[in-house]
């Protein structure tokens, strides 16, 4: 089993689905070297939210900036096009824990609820995680700039 501790440097990139919410986040885990230098070693985890309190948590929890642990059984290297990065891409992932560390005010959440619609407001398109009154639901978010 893999447990990589680290730090959300990246916007989620979120997507709705048929009867789930995919979050994909990008970490790194940072350490240093024998001659005291700096290493990254960058990793990715898809999630998948099929409930609304699942949604919720992973709302909280994958925010840029804030600090995760997140463990696999396997890793998968991805290299890129070009050759010159590499990513582990971590095959169904768990989320162990994380901490909040760029967490905004009340007044700039509200703020934000009301500019991206909320979760008690009707979607502008039909389908996926629309919320209804009474038994909850997802409403998408959109993700302006979506980067892996």
């Amino acid at each position: 089993m893999h447990v990589i501790p680290g730090e959300l440097r990246k916007d989620t990139f979120e997507k709705q689905l048929d009867g789930s919410y995919m979050f994909v986040i990008e970490l790194s885990e940072f350490q240093k070297d024998k001659d005291d230098q700096p290493i990254y070693t960058n990793y990715k985890a898809a999630f998948f939210a099929k409930s609304q309190a699942a949604f919720n948590h992973f709302k909280k929890a994958f925010v840029k900036g804030n600090y995760v642990v997140v463990s696999c059984e396997k890793l998968k290297v991805e290299v890129s096009d070009c050759g010159q990065y590499t990513k582990l891409d971590m095959c169904f992932p768990k989320l162990q824990s994380y901490k909040e560390c760029n967490a905004p005010s009340q007044q700039q959440q509200s703020q934000q609820q009301q500019q991206q619609g909320g979760f008690n407001q009707q979607p502008q398109q039909q389908g996926g995680f629309a919320p209804q009154q009474q038994q909850g639901g997802f409403a998408p978010q959109q993700n302006q700039n979506p980067q892996f």
